[in-house]
């Protein structure tokens, strides 16, 4: 047996990780359900920022691209972070899915590949996501959603 960090494959398609969420939601709980190959990824411990403890956790799975990464709620505001820490690691990312999201701030490191909203349609997330030319899901068809191959 290997002595090395334990590491998240993929089966088929790419590795999808999930950022917890505050409060799980409807949306975030029929993702999961859908997707039981997701890894949902927790922070590390310690008093480092929030997104510094999910970058080490990523990390420390040692995920093979390319990747997933979903996001609810307030989770969404890591993803800069996220997607500068994957680059940095050599790790491509294929899709941001972000469910029922707080927005975060594009960057010149974020979005670096596709991003899917899924949220109701007349919210400003929506509105905002139409606008930066990103995909738009309603809850209701988050089964439609489907993995880039």
């Amino acid at each position: 047996m290997p002595n090395g960090p334990a590491t998240v494959s993929r089966v088929t398609g790419p590795t999808i990780l999930v950022l917890p969420a505050g409060e799980t939601t409807s949306t975030h709980a029929s993702f999961l359900g859908l997707h039981p190959q997701a890894v949902v990824v927790e922070p590390m411990p310690g008093d480092a920022d929030l997104s510094v403890r999910m970058c080490a956790a990523i990390n420390s799975l040692a995920p093979v691209s390319p990747l997933v990464i979903v996001a609810a709620g307030s989770s969404a505001l890591l993803l800069p972070a996220v997607a500068r820490s994957q680059h940095a690691s050599h790790r491509r990312v294929e899709e941001y899915l972000l469910l029922d999201p707080e927005l975060p701030t594009v960057s010149d490191a974020w979005p670096d590949a596709r991003v899917t909203i899924v949220c109701e349609p007349t919210t400003e997330a929506s509105l905002q996501a139409r606008l930066r030319g990103w995909d738009v899901l309603s809850p209701a068809d988050i089964g439609q959603w489907q993995s880039p191959a």
